[in-house]
């Protein structure tokens, strides 16, 4: 008997939507890593300007983000996606034929609209309009093999620019997101959003009143601590467990262990998603990264903690990026779920393209052990903003669900 879940309207958008954000995160966010070095050796354009143009690509994506949720929630995610696709194509197509570092920049700018539109916010929006009650689950599932895009296009970066040359590979990624992205988008139902309950919440609230409530404030702060936390992991982790005297092998085992333990961590969440709400999830995980920060600290005097704190980071990662998706729902309202994910997103994507820059000056100016306290800082303040924003939602009904009627 043929499983019912793989019937539902919410599982059909899963796997039409998962292969789209691999290879939209594997080419317009994790391309670079493997890009940058031959890019540079090619063109003479210096390195810091390389990733100064990926960076501000990563802020114009944070600006765009809240219209971005505006546009999917209004039009719907076969729409929104699907400009995506196209954006992503033109922009990849773009950074293949730059002549100059200012060709370079601008094609990186619209890769920064792309991103807003086909990374994970737009592909949750998009699935919030079928899953319903399957959302956590579908989210959860879609995160799982979204998390092997790195996996994928670290190593598929590196042998096709052997292989083809920096130029060949962008342009083979930009057909990727024409033959393949675009037509799944495509092929995602029509959605007329229709509210099935009599009763409005008043947690249902226009974006100018959301922006005025205290639980969107701690949300969004919550969000943005963790995304300094985690993007100065990304960029520095390396040089934070070298601060501590741990070997190269350990540091090589830690860092490797950030994948696995982010993909257990995400089917933790889901085996537990009945018995533990996302709002206890949320507490857990976002303790779980001061934690992880102590471990790290402590792993001069006991250089194993490394692994230790290898664990809990990445298994805290995979679960928050559950919780970033599910919370903006609970706290703010299903109906306007698109609309609330893109104006939360905002102030972690900001700190996520921020976060390399400013722990590089911290590394330098105040050496590691200062900057890994304060990273332990932002990690208890990103938790206190998340006890604060449940504490401070409205005191509503349960939310009604959104139906959505497919034509």
């Amino acid at each position: 008997m043929q499983n019912t879940h793989s019937r539902s309207p919410g599982m059909r958008a899963l796997w039409l939507l998962a292969p789209g954000q691999v290879i939209s995160w594997g080419t317009l966010y994790y391309g670079i890593t493997f890009l940058a070095q031959p890019i540079q050796t090619s063109t003479g354009w210096s390195l810091p300007g390389i990733f100064g143009a990926y960076s501000a690509g990563l802020l114009l994506a944070a600006l765009c983000a809240p219209l971005a949720g505006q546009l999917l929630a209004r039009h719907g995610g076969r729409w929104g996606l699907s400009l995506g696709s196209v954006l992503a194509s033109l922009s990849l197509a773009g950074l293949a034929a730059a002549s100059g570092p200012y060709t370079f920049l601008l094609a990186w700018l619209l890769a920064g609209v792309a991103m807003a539109l086909t990374l994970y916010e737009a592909a949750f929006t998009a699935l919030h309009e079928f899953a319903h009650t399957e959302f956590r689950r579908a989210m959860t599932l879609l995160t799982l093999v979204g998390g092997f895009a790195s996996t994928v296009f670290w190593p598929l970066s590196y042998w096709l620019e052997g292989l083809w040359g920096w130029r060949l590979t962008l342009l083979g990624y930009a057909a990727l997101h024409v033959l393949v992205c675009l037509p799944l988008h495509r092929a995602l139902p029509r959605v007329v959003p229709a509210v099935a309950a009599t009763e409005v919440s008043p947690a249902d609230m226009p974006w100018m009143q959301m922006l005025r409530s205290p639980a969107y404030w701690g949300l969004a702060v919550a969000i943005g601590m963790t995304a300094l936390l985690g993007g100065t992991l990304s960029a520095h982790a390396g040089l934070l467990l070298a601060d501590r005297a741990v070997s190269p092998t350990l540091i090589m085992l830690s860092v490797t262990l950030f994948g696995p333990m982010q993909v257990a961590g995400r089917l933790l969440d889901m085996l537990l998603a009945q018995r533990l709400s996302v709002r206890w999830s949320g507490y857990v995980a976002h303790l779980m990264l001061p934690t992880a920060m102590v471990l790290l600290l402590l792993a001069k005097q006991a250089p194993w903690l490394a692994v230790l704190f290898a664990c809990l980071y990445g298994a805290s990662n995979g679960v928050l990026t559950i919780v970033r998706g599910m919370a903006p729902a609970e706290l703010l309202g299903s109906a306007n779920y698109g609309v609330a994910l893109g104006w939360v997103s905002a102030p972690g994507l900001f700190a996520r393209a921020l976060a390399p820059a400013m722990a590089a000056y911290g590394l330098a100016q105040w050496g590691g052990s200062a900057t890994l306290l304060g990273l332990t800082c932002l990690g208890v303040l990103g938790w206190a903003a998340f006890v604060f924003a449940y504490r401070a939602r409205p005191a509503t009904a349960p939310l009604h669900r959104v139906q959505a009627k497919q034509t």
